[in-house]
C-alpha cells in the first residue's frame, strides 16, 4: 500500500539540503532486538578450580591487544563469560600512561579520562569480605578496573576474586530460604561520593530475572538496614557471606603495577586479603552502557 509505506518512512533535510530517509520498520525491528538478546546472559559459572585450567582466565599481554584488533573480541568474550579480564605486561609508569588509556579505549570505545577514580579505603571501613562495589547507584556503574600505582619497590597486592553468580547458585542450594530472602527483601543502600553527597537506592542482595543478573553484597551495608529487620538480614546475609568464605570458592591474584583488572562490577565479589593495602589500590569505574554497547557490537 504506497501511503502505508510512506507512513513507515521517516525523512530528515539536514542544514545543506542534503535529505536522509529512514526505514522505521527495520528502526523498530533493531529495537527490539536489543530488548530480547542480553549480551550479558552467556556467563559461564566458576571456582578456584576451573581458574587453573580455563582458557578464559588466561591473562592478555597488553600489547598484543594494542597491536592485534582480532584480540579485542577475545577480551571482551572472556570478560562477558567469566566476569573477569586479566591484563598484563602494562607499561612501568603511573595510571594515566597514555598506553593504558589507549587500551581502554580500544577495549570499549571509551576514554580513559572520563572514568571515575577513588580510593578503596574510604568505603572499605574495617572490612574484608568478599563484595561488590556499586558506589554510585545513580551513575550505574558496571565495570572496575584495578590497578597498582608503580613504585620503585614494585609492590603486589592480594586480591581474593569470587564469582557472585556461582556463589548465588550456591546459596539457592544449600540455604534455598536465605536465597528467596535475599532475591525479595528491598534494602535501602546509600553511598557517599568523594564530594560528600549522598546517593540512595533500594535494591535486593541478589537481583534475578530470567537469570542472576546483580549481585550487591556488602557487609557495611548492613549499617543501612532497619533496626527491626536487622538479625533477620544479617542471618541470611551471614549465609551468602559464609559462601563468599569458602576457599573453593576463591581465585586469588597478586596484582603489581604491570598487571590491569578489570571486573564486571555486577557479578565479581573481591577482597583484599592484607587490610593495609587499601591505600595502595586504584580503582576506576565504567558506566555500563559502555560496556554493553562493545558487546552489541561484538554480537553483530
Amino acid at each position: 500500500c504506497p501511503w502505508l509505506a510512506r507512513i513507515l518512512r521517516a525523512t530528515r533535510i539536514w542544514d545543506d539540503g542534503h535529505t536522509s530517509t529512514y526505514d522505521l520498520n527495520k528502526i523498530y525491528e533493531k529495537t527490539q532486538l536489543k530488548k530480547l538478546s542480553n549480551p550479558l546472559r552467556n556467563h559461564v559459572l566458576w571456582t578456584a578450580k576451573d581458574t587453573k585450567a580455563g582458557e578464559d582466565f588466561k591473562p592478555l599481554p597488553c600489547y598484543d591487544i594494542l597491536m592485534d584488533s582480532n584480540i579485542i573480541p577475545t577480551a571482551l568474550r572472556r570478560l562477558q563469560k567469566v566476569g573477569i579480564l586479566v591484563i598484563t605486561a602494562l607499561p612501568r609508569s603511573d595510571t594515566d600512561s597514555v598506553l593504558k588509556r589507549t587500551l581502554i579505549s580500544k577495549l570499549f570505545n571509551h576514554v580513559w579520562d572520563n572514568l571515575i577514580s577513588e580510593k578503596r579505603s574510604h568505603f572499605c571501613a574495617t572490612h574484608n569480605t568478599p563484595y561488590t562495589n556499586c558506589t554510585f547507584e545513580s551513575m550505574d556503574k558496571g565495570l572496575q578496573m584495578l590497578t597498582v600505582p608503580y613504585h620503585k619497590e614494585n609492590i603486589k597486592i592480594k586480591l581474593c576474586l569470587v564469582d557472585g553468580f556461582y556463589a548465588a547458585s550456591q546459596l539457592q542450594h544449600l540455604h534455598k530460604v536465605s536465597y528467596d530472602f535475599l532475591t525479595q527483601y528491598v534494602m535501602e543502600y546509600s553511598f557517599k561520593d568523594k564530594q560528600g553527597y549522598c546517593h540512595k537506592t533500594k535494591e535486593t542482595v541478589i537481583n534475578i530475572k530470567d537469570s542472576c543478573e546483580r549481585v550487591l553484597f556488602s557487609p557495611y551495608h548492613l549499617e543501612d538496614v532497619k533496626a527491626q529487620d536487622f538479625d533477620m538480614i544479617a542471618n541470611h546475609s551471614k549465609n551468602f557471606n559464609d559462601i563468599l568464605k569458602c576457599s573453593e570458592n576463591q581465585w586469588h591474584i597478586d596484582l603489581d603495577s604491570e598487571m590491569l583488572i578489570i571486573l564486571d562490577n555486577f557479578r565479581i565479589c573481591w577482597c583484599i586479603t592484607e587490610q593495609q593495602a587499601y591505600n595502595e589500590l586504584n580503582c576506576f569505574y565504567m558506566e555500563r552502557r559502555h560496556y554493553v554497547s562493545s558487546l552489541h557490537q561484538l554480537k553483530q
